[in-house]
């Protein structure tokens, strides 16, 4: 059997691209909230010793001028050097072509807050320029739904799907238990017709209920996410960080945010690993996490 011309080129240029620049190579897939993780991995890694750059996407540009403070941990397509190192740290192939002990070197620099050292340096000072006031209002709640592919395709639907309106439910029953009624409520969601058929549980307060157009752009659902003192967020990646810069915005107890214990079926459990112990956490359902979507 031949070697492709690949695999030649990977075997020759192996050895020299272990003295290159480290590069994370982002997937097309990945979205923001994903790639703001691959960032995370770079930041943290060069606080311990390691060198890495992430490659950007043309995920990142709508975030360009909205966190400029990123870019310091990129390298466009063209920056990057025949003698760079492609990794992939995200799958055991790429963790197991990076030199020994370079992964497991890279752990949380506050295992308490893990995220907020990143947190603050990239993400809190666009906050700050583009929302210089955070809401403040005790009475006002976000509900942040995220449907898309999770639900859509049936491989993700095993992997991610869950109760949504059985969690929604009893996570905005805890949150009036914890910090009173409120007044408005706010659904963000890139799918606000299920969420306006399906979260029936919102009708029944005595409150404004208001929903984010579908033609509002990914920055102003993030900035609408960050800027909620009182939250609902569901399994997604775009909502841990919106979240997590909530409770900068909103330091010490002002921030109260509830979250699902469930990410997905492949790993920990089900239990998300990226989950801020600051939040209020729903560990369980009455009719346990399946989605109905997955039972008929």
């Amino acid at each position: 059997m031949g070697l492709t011309r690949q695999r030649i080129a990977a075997r020759i240029l192996g050895p020299l691209r272990r003295r290159g620049r480290r590069v994370i190579w982002t997937p097309d897939f990945m979205g923001f909230g994903n790639l703001l993780y691959l960032l995370h991995w770079a930041h943290t890694a060069r606080a311990v010793g390691h060198p890495l750059w992430v490659l950007t996407t043309p995920a990142l540009d709508p975030w360009r001028t909205v966190f400029p403070e990123l870019l310091e941990l990129c390298l466009e397509r063209d920056e990057v050097r025949w003698s760079d190192a492609r990794i992939m740290p995200w799958s055991e192939a790429g963790r197991a072509a990076l030199p020994p002990g370079f992964y497991d070197s890279i752990t949380p620099l506050s295992p308490e807050e893990p995220f907020q050292d990143f947190t603050s340096g990239y993400l809190l000072p666009g906050a700050r320029r583009s929302m210089p006031r955070p809401n403040q209002d005790p009475h006002r709640l976000l509900v942040n739904v995220r449907r898309g592919d999770y639900y859509s395709h049936p491989t993700h639907l095993q992997q991610y799907g869950f109760a949504v309106a059985g969690y929604v439910e009893a996570a905005v029953r805890g949150s009036l238990a914890h910090q009173g009624p409120v007044r408005s409520v706010r659904v963000v969601s890139d799918d606000v017709g299920w969420c306006r058929d399906h979260l029936t549980c919102l009708y029944e307060l005595d409150a404004e209920i208001t929903f984010s157009d579908p033609g509002d752009t990914a920055v102003s659902n993030f900035f609408e996410i960050a800027d909620a003192r009182r939250l609902v967020i569901t399994n997604s990646t775009f909502s841990y960080w919106g979240a997590l810069l909530s409770n900068l915005l909103h330091p010490g107890s002002e921030a109260d945010i509830w979250a699902p214990r469930f990410f997905d079926r492949t790993r920990h459990g089900g239990r998300s690993p990226l989950l801020d112990e600051r939040w209020s956490i729903i560990e369980s359902l009455p009719g346990g996490w399946d989605p109905p979507e997955a039972q008929g």
